[in-house]
């Protein structure tokens, strides 16, 4: 089998640069297997909870279960951090999908204002946790701007921005053509908006801090070891895994977009979605503040979005987004984005790149984060592309609500149901016609 840049190069010859012998198939932000530690031997007989997945929600609520003097189990199908957790782009916002208008129109202004503002805690939540139990992952508000990748896109952002701020205190602004490149020097966008309160980390040096504060906390974990099923019987659940069973009281799911399409009852109402990204190789620090001054977090205005950022150490360009409609493959992906990448920086066409990943977003129906129980499983997902904050936040609260305090753990996302998708079983058959279609408005619009 020819190795992917072989195959590249032939179809692709210009591109011999990006030195695909180079290019590594894994997360930039990828800690190693060592910097966790895991149980010895055969699972417990029982525990007071069990918690499915070793992402941000699934620690984030063993880590205040435990704290509460609880005795927790997490079991992980991957490795620990396999998942959406260490394959972001380590952006924390606290945007929801659709502006003030829109969410008021869904569900009047007091909801959307509730929501908002919970969204706003949750990047409060995950400064709190970095500063409380020590975690050192580059966490800093240094903002975000989105760029409009045409002229009506930035006078819907006016729009959008100017009826948000008639009802929400937000501290963000509209950065017309001629300011733009004090945030970004591209010449593909068109001015854009700023919100000065959100910021970003290092997204594996995050998780696997929060997964030590859990494991001081008491928390007992398994790698490798796959959820089967369960059955609720007399006062408990039994959960069958490929390590065995383990009785409990209660069961957490906390997969998000991974494992879902074998999950009854989770499979028809959770659509994982493939993102990818891609990091280039290191350059100079200089060089990259003098394209992205200030150094902020990038998400444009596009249907087929494209986020970028400059890593922590300041020397690496990540960037991401959907790719191709029909590809799941790694080498076309890091090609795809390498191109989007010197479409918005040409200063960057001798950068190559170094690593390429994917990772799964998920959504539900209605495209908002949910929170609850079904058919008596507890869980936390759908965090529509804003997990880094939001996951963390939504575990907790879920937490709070196994432990009974319904006070503190209300969210202003427990009145959505999360509802079926129609013609739906696991399977999104029809993500590739929706990627045409936001293809086509990015042409068209």
């Amino acid at each position: 089998m020819r190795h992917p840049a072989g195959v590249l190069s032939d179809q692709y010859p210009g591109l011999i640069k990006m030195q695909y012998a180079r290019l590594k198939y894994r997360s930039f932000w990828r800690m190693p297997e060592t910097a966790y530690t895991t149980e010895g031997g055969d699972l417990p007989e029982a525990a007071d909870i069990v918690v499915c997945g070793s992402g941000f929600t699934g620690l984030s609520a063993a880590l205040s279960l435990c704290e509460a003097g609880r005795d927790v189990c997490l079991i992980e199908a991957e490795e620990f951090g396999h998942g959406a957790s260490t394959r972001n782009a380590g952006m924390v916002g606290d945007r929801l999908k659709g502006g003030f208008g829109e969410l008021s129109r869904r569900f009047g202004e007091k909801g959307a204002r509730a929501m908002l503002e919970e969204a706003r805690a949750s990047v409060d939540f995950v400064e709190e946790l970095t500063r409380r139990h020590g975690i050192d992952c580059d966490f800093r508000r240094m903002g975000r701007f989105y760029p409009a990748f045409r002229p009506a896109h930035f006078e819907a952002q006016a729009r959008a921005l100017e009826e948000m701020k008639k009802h929400f205190a937000i501290d963000a602004e509209m950065v017309p053509p001629s300011r733009m490149s004090d945030y970004l020097v591209s010449p593909l966008y068109h001015g854009g908006w700023v919100h000065h309160d959100t910021g970003g980390l290092h997204p594996g040096r995050f998780h696997q801090g929060l997964f030590s504060a859990a494991r001081k906390a008491g928390m007992k974990a398994y790698a490798r070891t796959r959820l089967i099923g369960w059955r609720r019987g007399g006062d408990g659940i039994s959960v069958r895994t490929s390590r065995g069973d383990i009785r409990c009281r209660e069961l957490v799911m906390a997969t998000n977009g991974y494992g879902v399409r074998h999950l009854p009852g989770f499979a028809r109402r959770v659509i994982p979605i493939k993102s990818f990204v891609i990091a280039t190789a290191a350059m100079a620090p200089e060089r990259l503040q003098a394209l992205m001054p200030g150094g902020r977090m990038m998400a444009d205005s596009r249907a087929m979005l494209r986020y970028f950022r400059i890593s922590p150490d300041g020397t690496r360009l990540i960037l991401g987004g959907r790719t191709r409609a029909f590809e799941d493959d790694l080498s076309t992906s890091a090609m795809v984005l390498r191109r989007a990448m010197v479409e918005i920086f040409p200063d960057l066409a001798d950068v190559p790149v170094e690593y390429v990943w994917g990772g799964y977003v998920a959504y539900a129906m209605d495209s908002m984060p949910h929170i609850g129980r079904l058919n008596g499983v507890w869980h936390a997902m759908a965090y529509t592309g804003s997990g880094v904050a939001m996951a963390p936040w939504l575990g907790h609260k879920l937490a709070l609500k196994i432990l009974g305090r319904e006070e503190d753990g209300r969210t202003a996302f427990d009145r959505l149901a999360m509802r079926p998708v129609p013609f739906y079983h696991g399977d999104p058959w029809y993500l590739p016609a929706v990627a045409a279609w936001y293809r086509l408005r990015d042409i068209l619009v």
